[in-house]
């Protein structure tokens, strides 16, 4: 007996993206309540950190919510990690071709950065 699919078809968990827009490194949350995935789907051409929930509701699309800060121009998020109710992620954010460390909580906020505070003159 040939099949024709699914019992139940997925269900998309963002906006459509513009064209020429991609998505990975998809990752699930500890507490399987979100995604988190690198895309340009902000703007094509420069890679982001973004989070949506993992449920289908509300209807029609959940918000997602962009994890990294602004970045610097030409800056973008190379990779990141989850960590326990945080994203760890390497980006160009204040300096481009500068990539650091920075650390926010996973559904977004204030962000900690890697990148050594200057000292005054004579310390």
């Amino acid at each position: 007996m040939p099949t024709e699919g699914p019992a139940t078809a997925g269900r998309r968990l963002t906006a459509p993206f513009a064209a020429g827009a991609t998505a990975g490194s998809v990752r699930v949350s500890d507490d399987t309540r979100s995604v988190v995935y690198r895309s340009d789907q902000a703007t094509v051409g420069v890679t982001e950190v973004f989070r949506v929930p993992l449920t289908l509701a509300p209807d029609p699309v959940p918000p997602t919510t962009r994890i990294n800060g602004p970045l610097a121009a030409g800056g973008d998020v190379s990779d990141f990690v989850l960590a326990p109710n945080a994203v760890v992620y390497l980006a160009d954010e204040d300096t481009n071709d500068r990539r650091e460390l920075y650390r926010v909580g996973l559904g977004g906020g204030v962000r900690a950065s890697s990148a050594p505070r200057s000292r005054p003159a004579g310390r």
